[in-house]
């Protein structure tokens, strides 16, 4: 289950997730990412993932693309400041080390 929070009350746009990002609530927020659009710069979008529980492959890969699009990914716990760290690096054509 994953719940999803549009504020479109400022700029930047916050989309703050609540849950597990996998399965079928990964379409979800593509869905609502691009009913929001493209804004087509940096900034634009702050995903706020501090809530979210579990990643799975095709979530990941939604937030690669939503980093590529502009959207900045907020978090703080390990496994989602991993997951960001590892999504920025790889938009800077560093791959982490496999361990």
């Amino acid at each position: 289950m994953l719940k999803i929070t549009v504020e479109k009350t400022g700029r930047p746009v916050r989309v703050k997730l609540d849950g597990s990002l996998s399965g079928p609530w990964v379409a979800e927020l593509e869905k609502s990412w691009v009913g929001l659009g493209s804004g087509g710069r940096k900034g634009w979008l702050v995903v706020d993932l501090i809530d979210v529980t579990h990643v799975d492959a095709q979530g990941r890969e939604l937030l690669r693309r939503m980093h590529r699009g502009g959207a900045e990914l907020i978090g703080c716990g390990l496994m989602t400041r991993e997951i960001i760290q590892q999504i920025q690096l790889a938009s800077q054509g560093c791959e982490p080390e496999k361990s």
